[in-house]
């Protein structure tokens, strides 16, 4: 009986993550195709009159548990609008699927799809937001560390760097803090997953 009634949480969590990006606006000027990026799927996002000589490579947000790439379909379109350059929306492995560090091995392999693609390292940018964050972060780390090319730049907004979720004690708490994600079962999962 718990392990139905996880999986159809987290099923439920996923379809309401999937909804999110209805309350968004639709950019303009801005054309969608799915893409395999080096055996991760995406969504490349190109604005039109784009400077193609510049990319963004986007990882999104969701703790890596519950949203996907379409979800930042629209919030990628709207970025790459801005920035007048085509943008890839990474469709990582999912955390309770494929536990850390599956997620920073996606996004390198798109970022050797992109190069492979023509794009000069100098010219690809890391960029997420929350889990995406630390992917964008992670991945430059790696590269650094491996002596491979880095991206030009690097764009973490509100990164979540902390896997493991640990809570510092508060001595002026008489109770423990509400988890933010959840019942139980969901801060089980993400410490099992290790993400």
């Amino acid at each position: 009986m718990a392990a139905w009634r996880y999986h159809s949480e987290l099923d439920a969590a996923r379809i309401q993550a999937e909804r999110v990006h209805l309350a968004a606006r639709e950019p303009e000027g801005v054309t969608y195709r799915e893409v395999d990026a080096g055996g991760v799927p995406g969504i490349r996002c190109e604005p039109v009159d784009a400077d193609t000589d510049h990319v963004l490579l986007h990882s999104h947000a969701g703790g890596s548990v519950p949203a996907s790439a379409p979800v930042d379909r629209k919030l990628g379109g709207h970025i790459a609008k801005a920035a007048g350059a085509p943008e890839l929306v990474l469709g990582f492995r999912r955390t309770l699927e494929h536990k850390y560090p599956a997620q920073v091995n996606d996004a390198e392999a798109a970022f050797n799809w992109l190069l492979s693609e023509g794009y000069e390292p100098g010219n690809i940018i890391t960029f997420g937001h929350s889990i995406g964050g630390f992917i964008a972060v992670a991945l430059a780390l790696r590269l650094r560390d491996t002596k491979l090319p880095l991206p030009g730049a690097i764009v973490s907004i509100s990164p979540w760097c902390e896997r493991h979720l640990r809570r510092r004690a508060d001595p002026r708490r008489t109770r423990p803090r509400p988890d933010p994600a959840g019942d139980e079962s969901w801060r089980s999962a993400r410490h099992s997953a290790d993400v």
